[in-house]
């Protein structure tokens, strides 16, 4: 009889899973009875204090005077309003620190959406910050962020609703959909040689015709870099010293700059763009602004193209000591002196495809001497001109 041979049956093991933890959501309401039970917390720094990496916060509608900081060992937090109209965060009658009302402090990724940040500050305060990524990077958008002043308005140089500061550590920042309004010095600032932001799709209005501080809507300087899309800008407009200027867009000894398909009217200068190697500006309209529509000071290259500059007081586009920026495709009309103007040392440049009609100085003005177009030191060719001071432009 063949002997039956039994088969081992496998062991059955128990392994160990890795240690995985889940984004948890945290509940903050000031009054503990819109979430039925699941409020943990009564301010949103508490909250803050208590989450883990990647977790989100969920803000009530409500009133919270408090400053909140988001530190370095939060990355990837979201911080998120119930309702943007209602859920407040407010600036305490005390600022502390670097006096922002929200700070992202060295944490990535982080998103702070749907609040009202609102101020002002009692004028010994000087509140300084709406939203202050200082290191880290961040998401701030569909946020209204107003009020972000001394209060009275007043000059000092301080007051910005959304700033990105690269000049310590590398900061970043998407800055999107957000209304930022009644700002003192500035809408959005990106200052430093590593911050970099893009701003995109925002409605950013200043106080309008005032002498108390010049205004801009977004400033890029010091390095940064800088890609502003699809945004409205208005009412940055310093009636003050004449050797002073406020502007929508403001990129001054900048990195990368590209400034693309805005609206920017009602300021003092639309757009002034000072000491860069190099800039892209195209598709916007910049119109009725109290001074120059577009200046280029100090440019070293770039590319300004299909482009509308409309009924701005003074020039449409100036160009002075700047070089190498190709205009092209431009509708430049019924500024209140030249069209378009080059001068004081402006050289390589090339014009070409422009409609420059109906402005009351010139419509095409070159008063530099070279060997290129009229005796320029600028290149000419294809534009529909309508008077010019030098017949040789073309």
């Amino acid at each position: 009889m063949a002997t039956q041979q039994l088969t081992r049956r496998p062991a059955l093991r128990i392994e160990l899973l890795e240690d995985r933890s889940v984004p948890a959501t945290l509940f903050v309401d000031d009054d503990k009875a819109q979430f039925k039970g699941n409020s943990t917390f009564t301010t949103i720094q508490a909250a803050v204090d208590a989450a883990d990496a990647g977790d989100t916060i969920l803000v009530a509608r409500g009133v919270y005077t408090e400053q909140v900081t988001i530190p370095d060992d939060k990355d990837g937090l979201t911080l998120r309003a119930q309702n943007s109209k209602q859920t407040v965060i407010r600036a305490p009658e005390t600022l502390t620190g670097l006096k922002a009302i929200v700070t992202v402090d060295g944490a990535d990724d982080v998103t702070v959406r749907g609040f009202t940040i609102t101020g002002p500050a009692e004028t010994a305060n000087d509140l300084t910050y709406g939203v202050l990524i200082d290191g880290g990077s961040a998401t701030v958008r569909d946020n209204l962020i107003t009020g972000i002043r001394n209060d009275p308005l007043d000059g000092v140089q301080t007051g910005i609703a959304v700033a990105v500061l690269g000049d310590v550590e590398s900061a970043a920042a998407v800055i999107q959909n957000n209304t930022l309004t009644d700002y003192q010095k500035g809408g959005v600032v990106v200052f430093g040689a590593d911050a970099t932001a893009t701003v995109s799709g925002n409605t950013i209005v200043g106080a309008g015709p005032t002498d108390l501080i010049a205004q801009n809507g977004v400033q890029v300087s010091d390095g940064a870099d800088g890609y502003i899309f699809e945004n409205l800008i208005t009412g940055n407009d310093y009636t003050g010293d004449e050797d002073v200027s406020a502007a929508g867009i403001y990129a001054d000894t900048a990195g990368t700059v590209i400034v693309a398909d805005n609206k920017v009217f009602e300021n003092q200068t639309g757009v002034l763009l000072v000491n860069l190697e190099f800039v892209i500006v195209t598709g916007n309209r910049v119109f009725d602004n109290t001074r120059d529509g577009v200046d280029f000071v100090g440019v070293g290259g770039g590319l300004f193209a299909d482009n509308r500059v409309e009924g701005n007081a003074v020039d449409g586009v100036y160009l002075g000591d700047t070089t190498n920026v190709v205009v092209t495709g431009n509708r430049i009309r019924n500024n209140g002196d030249n069209g378009l103007e080059l001068t004081d040392g402006s050289s390589g440049n090339v014009i070409f495809g422009n409609d420059l009609r109906g402005n009351a100085g010139f419509d095409a003005f070159d008063d530099t001497t070279g060997s290129r177009t009229g005796g320029t030191a600028n290149f000419w060719f294809f534009n529909r001109i309508g008077t010019k001071n030098n017949s040789g432009l073309r």
